[in-house]
């Protein structure tokens, strides 16, 4: 069953380091303290090879304050080096299984919600 939840694009993942090509964006979601944490990630592909360039400039120091983007694939072992975004964009994502307060799988882009502040992005959408 897919679940839609309406998160906050807080950091990503360049393609093999290389600066420039988004490989993932990760996302997250406030607690109701005001942490962010990273709930999950959402590839782009080939034909998004272009939004690096669109989010260089939200490129910070540090975006979440809760739970961190994993440093190592869970599935491959390779070492990934998460870039934090200032957390100014907010997407709807579709996730069809979500564990705990996490994406267990991968999920994907159902639209950007530029109608919504990414503070209204909480932990409570995917909580039961």
């Amino acid at each position: 069953v897919w679940k839609t939840v309406d998160c906050v694009v807080a950091g990503l993942y360049w393609q093999d380091d290389r600066q420039g090509i988004v490989d993932s964006l990760l996302l997250g979601l406030y607690d109701a303290q005001g942490a962010l944490h990273c709930v999950g990630h959402t590839r782009i592909y080939k034909d998004a090879a272009g939004i690096g360039e669109l989010l260089r400039p939200l490129i910070t120091d540090k975006s979440f304050t809760g739970k961190m983007p994993p440093k190592v694939n869970r599935w491959s072992g390779k070492k990934r080096n998460p870039i934090a975004l200032r957390p100014l964009i907010v997407v709807e994502v579709q996730a069809d299984h979500i564990r705990g307060q996490q994406f267990a799988h991968g999920s994907r882009i159902v639209r950007l919600r530029e109608d919504k502040d990414p503070e209204d992005c909480t932990l409570d959408q995917i909580t039961r």
